[in-house]
């Protein structure tokens, strides 16, 4: 279905898919239920008011 992941809702580490009602851990990017099944995360840091994203080394 092609949903994006930023349109879901977010509820302390948890995010779910607006779609499918997926729930995935924001820190790990594992699906709640089968933690076998993961989606990329990426380290990121908050710096002087930016928010920095390492694209390079998805975990």
């Amino acid at each position: 279905m092609e949903c994006l992941l930023s349109k879901g809702s977010l509820e302390g580490y948890i995010v779910k898919c607006p779609c499918h009602d997926w729930k995935f851990d924001v820190r790990t990017g594992e699906f709640v239920t089968a933690n076998e099944i993961k989606i990329p995360t990426y380290q990121t840091k908050i710096s002087e008011g930016s928010i920095y994203v390492n694209l390079e080394e998805g975990r």
